[in-house]
């Protein structure tokens, strides 16, 4: 919701903007592979604890960056961010299958939807700390807090898991499963996983390059003030907070998770669609209109996808399955965001 206040205030364009973003997912190509295989080898905890203490430690860099304006600074700390918040997301998701097996969908969910509580105080919270502070670093300190508190939940998770495990209430079997050599993990997964992964990597870097670069649009191309423009690109958020724990409900008794990816990938297809084709106007309706159906669209896409991967792979290697499907998203996340940003320093159109 900053980006032209940070743009100015670090003196860059939108593609060094949007390399903060390219640089956090640039070694989630290849690490959350290893995140995940390393988590299916020494077991749950230690990674969470681990992955989450390196996301705090590369929101700090990036916080202290800003402060200090010094971009290459900000840069690393979104680097460090980038690699913990997507090894975090990995262990969490494989855990939830250990927690949850019968209510996958539903689990998984809640999981994203709650997490989406971060996107909203993010909308949201910045502007408003920007306007009582007048420093972009207010906002991004603030973030830090929150990823101490991420840092806490894991320590509060691990210990709750190994008590549970001590006192027989719940059955770990995370360790004494058969892992695979890395080197055989590819020969392992059908043919499904891999179209999976690719459709993920395709949908997800759409996504995230609109989200990254929609308050921006929402502000020149219709008129509204960073305030209001927060709230409106908040609007998907709210969706997926509530809507993911129903449409993850529905499909863990109907099992409709292909039908489900075909309608919603073609529904934000049409919204995206829609939006390019919208001409300019202030304050309109029709630009507000876009957002709920653009929030439709993930939340069914998201309550759908991300229970697939445990149904087709075996369930030893689930957090290496999902470290390598994190992998291929990443990919096509590095490139996104710095195309977009090109795209936009050429072209001087959000369309």
């Amino acid at each position: 919701p900053l980006q032209k206040e940070l743009q100015k205030e670090l003196n860059i364009d939108a593609t060094h903007y949007n390399l903060f973003f390219s640089v956090s997912f640039f070694p989630n190509i290849v690490l959350p592979l290893f995140a995940g295989y390393l988590a299916d080898r020494i077991g749950r905890r230690p990674t969470l604890i681990g992955y989450s203490f390196l996301l705090a430690c590369g929101q700090f860099l990036f916080s202290l960056g800003v402060s200090n304006h010094t971009y290459y600074l900000s840069l690393s700390g979104r680097f460090f961010f980038g690699i913990g918040s997507e090894a975090l997301s990995i262990v969490y998701m494989a855990a939830l299958g250990a927690w949850c097996p019968t209510k996958l969908a539903f689990a998984l969910g809640t999981y994203v939807g709650v997490g989406r509580l971060g996107g909203i105080a993010c909308n949201i919270a910045l502007p408003y700390t920007f306007k009582a502070t007048g420093k972009t670093s207010a906002g991004f300190w603030l973030g830090f807090g929150f990823s101490l508190g991420i840092f806490l939940c894991a320590i509060s998770v691990s210990l709750i898991e190994k008590y549970a495990v001590s006192h027989g209430l719940f059955s770990d079997n995370s360790n004494q499963q058969q892992i695979i050599p890395l080197c055989q993990v590819f020969r392992t997964f059908p043919q499904i996983f891999w179209i999976l992964s690719i459709l993920c990597g395709l949908i997800y870097s759409g996504k995230n390059s609109f989200n990254y670069m929609g308050s921006a649009l929402v502000q020149t191309r219709f008129g509204f003030d960073i305030q209001t423009a927060g709230i409106i690109i908040s609007i998907p958020l709210f969706m997926i907070i509530f809507g993911n724990p129903i449409f993850g409900a529905i499909l863990d008794k109907t099992y409709k998770n292909s039908v489900a990816l075909i309608i919603s990938s073609f529904v934000l297809l049409v919204a995206l669609i829609y939006i390019s084709c919208l001409p300019n106007c202030y304050r309109c309706l029709q630009a507000v209109v876009f957002f709920p159906v653009y929030g439709l669209g993930c939340t069914l896409f998201m309550a759908a996808f991300w229970p697939c991967i445990r149904y087709v792979v075996d369930k030893s290697l689930t957090t290496t399955a999902y470290g390598l499907c994190f992998c291929i998203q990443d990919f096509f996340n590095f490139a996104s965001p710095l195309i977009t940003g090109i795209v936009v320093d050429k072209t001087k159109s959000y369309v």
